[in-house]
């Protein structure tokens, strides 16, 4: 059986990366509604008459 400690210590580090990548999605997420960051414009056709 596994020790407690080993078991903490894996734990943490899962928990620690899931928090990380939880504020890099919230900078991306904020970023993107105030405008500082954009999606890629797609070309547009345009047809003149």
């Amino acid at each position: 059986m596994a020790d407690r400690t080993g078991l903490k210590l894996v734990g943490f580090v899962f928990g620690s990366m899931t928090i990380a990548v939880m504020m890099i999605a919230g900078v991306m997420v904020k970023g993107y509604s105030d405008g500082s960051y954009s999606f890629d414009n797609v070309a547009s056709i345009s047809e003149t008459r």
